[in-house]
C-alpha cells in the first residue's frame, strides 16, 4: 500500500502484491491494485470529512449554553481532583 501510495504505476508494488497474494495473472493484480488505490482514496476523503464534521460538532457543543456549563463544571472538577491528589 505504501508503494502504491507513492507511485500508482509502481512495478515493484505489483510484484510484491503478486507474491503475497499468490496471483498468477496480470488482470488479477490490477484488480487488487485498484482495490488498494480506491480504499486509500476513500480513507483520505473520510478523514477530511471527519475532521470538518468534528470541528463543527465541537463548536456547536460550545455554543449551547447548557452544555458549555456542564463542560466547564466537569473540567473544574477534574482539575480540582488533580490538584488534591484524589484518584
Amino acid at each position: 500500500r505504501w508503494l502504491l501510495g507513492r507511485d500508482r504505476s509502481s512495478r515493484r508494488a505489483r510484484h510484491i502484491i503478486k507474491k503475497l497474494r499468490g496471483l498468477r495473472y496480470d488482470h488479477e493484480i490490477e484488480i487488487e491494485v485498484n482495490h488498494f488505490v480506491s480504499a486509500s482514496h476513500k480513507q483520505a476523503c473520510d478523514n477530511n470529512e471527519e475532521n470538518t464534521s468534528s470541528k463543527v460538532a465541537f463548536l456547536a457543543m460550545l455554543m449551547d449554553k447548557q452544555i458549555r456549563k456542564l463542560l466547564v463544571c466537569s473540567l473544574v472538577l477534574q482539575m480540582a481532583q488533580q490538584l488534591c491528589g484524589i484518584n
